[in-house]
């Protein structure tokens, strides 16, 4: 933030502004290294597998993921009207754009299995209504942190998987 700040101030002398950088001479904290996070296959497939014990959705929205690299957010507002054959239409992001998502043929394989595999709702919505608590038909956050995290810690206990977040 301190770097942001700072070079908005530069940014604003470059143009012209006669303002001092209050910036200069702050110390900044030292950067964490970055987080490397990356699962075999195997891993991938044991993971998944034990997804499968928690709730029915569970394994499709981390095949979602693992395939298609969208966010947890992003998965929870899927809609069926915005699924095509060969792209997902995201009409808004965590930025607020819209985006397409290219789907490869692993993508569209289960895509194919969540229709038939997952109950159509009448909302349209994929999952569930991303915008409205659990008991009422939503599909929170929590939801899915809540289901993820058992899955994880099941596959780390039962096979060996080292544990992840879903944003690894």
């Amino acid at each position: 933030e301190v770097n942001l700040l700072s070079a908005v101030f530069k940014k604003g002398r470059e143009w012209g502004f006669k303002i001092d950088n209050p910036c200069i001479g702050v110390s900044r904290p030292t950067a964490r290294p970055a987080r490397f996070a990356a699962m075999t296959g195997k891993d991938q497939a044991l993971l998944i597998q034990g997804c499968a014990r928690g709730p029915a959705w569970l394994p499709f929205v981390v095949r979602i993921a693992l395939a298609t690299g969208m966010r947890q957010g992003e998965i929870r507002r899927l809609h069926w009207n915005h699924i095509y054959d060969t792209h997902l239409h995201l009409p808004e992001t965590k930025n607020g754009d819209t985006r397409d998502v290219p789907l490869t043929l692993a993508a569209s394989q289960i895509i194919e299995e969540m229709r038939q595999a997952l109950p159509r709702r009448l909302d349209g919505w994929v999952f569930g209504n991303p915008d409205l608590p659990s008991e009422d038909g939503g599909f929170t956050q929590y939801q899915v942190q809540q289901a993820f995290r058992r899955a994880s810690a099941y596959a780390e206990e039962h096979y060996g998987v080292k544990r992840c977040t879903f944003h690894d």
